[in-house]
């Protein structure tokens, strides 16, 4: 089990729900951790197509919202580049 800590831009709830309409499922935090940690998990052995789907499908979400946020504040959102 790894917990993540989000950025102030993404919410849990919104990133929860993007993956689920994606097809994976993270969980929620409780307690303290609850506003701005999820968990990620597996059990088993994961074919590379799976866990590069899921990793394709965060950087989706995460980008979105990057955007979204920096429309908001005013700034020129800048296109991601390849995660090294």
């Amino acid at each position: 089990i790894c917990t993540l800590r989000l950025p102030d831009f993404l919410g849990v709830t919104e990133l929860y729900d993007r993956l689920k309409e994606r097809g994976f499922i993270i969980y929620r935090c409780k307690a303290d951790l609850a506003a701005r940690h999820v968990q990620i998990a597996n059990m088993g052995e994961l074919p590379d197509a799976t866990i590069d789907g899921f990793l394709t499908a965060v950087t989706a979400v995460v980008e979105t919202a990057r955007r979204r946020s920096d429309t908001l504040d005013g700034r020129t959102p800048v296109a991601a580049g390849p995660i090294p």
